[in-house]
């Protein structure tokens, strides 16, 4: 399965906006690089605990993102899809994120540090598009 497939789950094709799969592609990658690195430098639960946050805070922005373009639409809103995301949501990741910080398996500082990494590739993504000069008004949608 591709990453662009396994992304299209969480919101439709043609509106979805193309710096939404941008960002979580990058984070996919950046969280994968970080938790090699993490692995051959120290321990593999602190390199386990990276990648289960970085997953997670993933999965938080592609929900975060179709459940926006579920309540935030001109078209008629589907309630049972807007209560299904934030079912999955809370059930996905709240749940998990909560498991990995009780298991007390992984140090919390990786899986926090995880957890906030697309946090930093929104704001570093957003940076190189100010230094770059790239319009900011210019919305692309695949």
């Amino acid at each position: 399965m591709s990453s662009e497939r396994a992304l299209a789950w969480v919101s439709p094709a043609p509106t979805r906006p193309v710096y939404v799969r941008r960002i979580a592609l990058t984070s996919l990658w950046l969280g994968l690089v970080v938790a090699i690195l993490l692995w051959a430098a120290s321990s593999g639960r602190g390199a386990l605990g990276f990648g289960a946050g970085a997953a997670l805070g993933i999965a938080n922005f592609l929900l975060l993102a179709a459940l926006m373009g579920e309540i935030v639409t001109l078209e008629a809103r589907s309630r049972r899809r807007i209560v299904f995301l934030v079912a999955i949501k809370v059930a996905l990741v709240y749940g998990g994120l909560a498991l990995l910080l009780a298991s007390g398996f992984v140090p919390v500082i990786s899986a926090v540090a995880g957890f906030s990494l697309i946090l930093a590739v929104i704001v570093l993504k957003a940076l190189g598009r100010v230094l770059t000069g790239e319009p900011s008004d210019r919305r692309g949608t695949r």
